[in-house]
């Protein structure tokens, strides 16, 4: 059973790469206190809310679901058509 999870696990990795397959670690608590929340009735506090965003946030730029660029910075000049 070991060896099949391991090969699943690498198959992850080949084709989503380490950054992505890493995400599972910043996501788990995340959903964690959201399930908490919803199920058990927990209480949010601001600074628990604030770490859910800044942990997103985080995760969704490492993994380039969102990118961000210098101001001043120009777009790629399109190349010219032929």
């Amino acid at each position: 059973m070991r060896t099949i999870k391991r090969i699943r696990w690498l198959g992850l990795l080949a084709s989503a790469g380490a950054t992505a397959a890493s995400t599972v670690t910043f996501l788990v608590p995340v959903s964690a206190l959201l399930w908490g929340y919803v199920l058990l009735e927990e209480t949010l506090s601001l600074q628990v809310i604030a770490g859910m965003v800044i942990t997103l946030l985080g995760t969704a730029i490492a993994t380039k679901m969102l990118r961000f660029r210098p101001r001043g910075a120009l777009r790629r000049p399109l190349p010219p058509h032929e």
